[in-house]
C-alpha cells in the first residue's frame, strides 16, 4: 500500500483536473459559481446563491466542519423521535470518519451565513461484521435548537443495488482552489462493496465512484476530503446523506465514501440514537439514471489506497 505523504503530493502537484474537479478553473468566477458553498470562503460562510449553482436548491446547512480544524467536514444527521415517526425531525447526531475522528466540538454555518458552535459528548465506531469500520458517529450534548436555521440531514433510503448509477454530490476542498473554498462536485455511484485498507484494518462497506475527465464537474477527492459528506437530491427536494468520505485510488480515479445506509450500519445507528429515544430519517430518491461503472470498479484490485488524512506540513492542513 502507498504511503499518504507521497500520494498526496502527486495530487497536489497535478493539473486540476486530475486532483479535484473536471473542469474547474482556479479563481474564476464562473467556476466559483458553479461549484462553490460558499463563494467568499468559509471564513465567511454566504451560502452560494448563483442561478448556475450545482447545488441549487439543496438546503446544505447541515454540513458542518470541526471547530478545531475546519479542514475536515462533518454532517448532521436527521432524526425522528421513536414513538413519533412523523414528528418534525431533530439534529443531534453527526457523521464522520473515524481516521479523522470529529473532534470536540462542531461548527454549522445556517442559510444567512451566521455559525453555530455544538459541543461533541460521545462517538462510537460501527463496525463491519464486528471489525471496527471507519464509519465514526457522534452525539451532540443536546438537540440543535431549531431556531439556529441548522437542518439536519435525512438518509438516503437506498441499498447496495438502488445506489448503483445514482448521481451524487461529494463535498470537497482543495488548496488550489483557495484555501478556505469549499466545493460541490458531481459523483455516479459505479458500484457498492466492502472496502479496505489492509488487512483488517477498517473494512467498510462504501459508495464507490470513478472520475470521469469527459464530464464537467466529474470529482476525484484529494486530500483533507476525509469526514466529509457523499449525498444525492431527495424526491422532495431533500439534501439526503449516503456517507462520509474515506479513501482514495488515485492511479484509478475512483474514490470511495462509506455507505451508511447498509442494514448493518442502520441497526448500530439506531441503536446508537435509541438510547435517547430516536431513529433514523429516510428520504426517498430518484430512480438512478447516471451511466452505470460496475464492470469498471467491481475489476479493481485497490492496491493503490490511501486516507485522506492532510499531514501538518501539507498547506491544506493551515
Amino acid at each position: 500500500m502507498r504511503r499518504l505523504p507521497a500520494l498526496l503530493a502527486c495530487l497536489l502537484a497535478a493539473p486540476a483536473w486530475a486532483g479535484d474537479i473536471v473542469g474547474y478553473v482556479a479563481n474564476s468566477q464562473t467556476s466559483i459559481d458553479t461549484f462553490d458553498r460558499w463563494p467568499n470562503g468559509i471564513a465567511s460562510p454566504t451560502p452560494n446563491g448563483a442561478a448556475g449553482f450545482v447545488g441549487a436548491g439543496l438546503n446544505l446547512s447541515g454540513i458542518g466542519w470541526r471547530a478545531d480544524n475546519p479542514t475536515f467536514a462533518v454532517s448532521l444527521i436527521a432524526a425522528v423521535p421513536t414513538a413519533d415517526p412523523s414528528a418534525p425531525a431533530v439534529g443531534r447526531y453527526i457523521l464522520g470518519a473515524a481516521h479523522v475522528g470529529l473532534g470536540t466540538s462542531v461548527t454549522f454555518a445556517d442559510n444567512l451565513g451566521v455559525t453555530h458552535t455544538y459541543a461533541v459528548t460521545a462517538t462510537q465506531r460501527l463496525t463491519t461484521n464486528g471489525v471496527l469500520s471507519d464509519i465514526l458517529i457522534g452525539r451532540l450534548s443536546a438537540n440543535v435548537p431549531s431556531g439556529d436555521g441548522i437542518k439536519p440531514l435525512p438518509l438516503a433510503a437506498v441499498t447496495r443495488t438502488t445506489a448503483v448509477g445514482l448521481e451524487a454530490y461529494a463535498y470537497t476542498q482543495n488548496a488550489a482552489y483557495g484555501s478556505t473554498r469549499r466545493q460541490l462536485g458531481l459523483a455516479t455511484i459505479g458500484a457498492v462493496q466492502q472496502v479496505d485498507f489492509g488487512p483488517g484494518n477498517s473494512p467498510t462497506v462504501d459508495a464507490v465512484w470513478q472520475r470521469d475527465l469527459n464530464r464537467t464537474g466529474s470529482v476525484l477527492l484529494t486530500g483533507g476530503d476525509s469526514g466529509g459528506p457523499l449525498f444525492t437530491r431527495g424526491l422532495n427536494g431533500e439534501t439526503a446523506l449516503i456517507g462520509a468520505h474515506m479513501g482514495v485510488d488515485a492511479g484509478q480515479g475512483v474514490s470511495v465514501s462509506s455507505f451508511l445506509p447498509e442494514a448493518e450500519y442502520v441497526t448500530q445507528l439506531s441503536q446508537f440514537m435509541g438510547v435517547d429515544g430516536y431513529q433514523v430519517l429516510f428520504a426517498p430518491v430518484p430512480e438512478p439514471t447516471g451511466l452505470l461503472a460496475v464492470a469498471v470498479v467491481g475489476a479493481l484490485a485497490w492496491r493503490r489506497r490511501a486516507r485522506f488524512t492532510v499531514p501538518s506540513s501539507s498547506p491544506a492542513a493551515r
